[in-house]
């Protein structure tokens, strides 16, 4: 799981060919609720403006 979690932090997303072999990955190794979250963080990584709007529409008493 470390290697996965290493492979996450340094695949950029102008290599789609490691980063498709990274969630292929995933689809095996991670249950639904941590796919989300990583792409959740994803969202919020690349599209701060949507994760912020997203983040409202949640409403502040769901939010952790």
């Amino acid at each position: 799981m470390a290697d996965l979690t290493a492979e996450f932090v340094y695949t950029s997303f102008d290599h789609q060919e490691a980063l498709e072999a990274m969630f292929a990955e995933l689809d095996q190794a991670w249950p639904k609720e941590m796919k989300a979250l990583v792409n959740f963080g994803l969202l919020a990584k690349n599209s701060p403006t949507v994760f912020s709007r997203d983040l409202r529409a949640l409403g502040s008493e769901e939010v952790i």
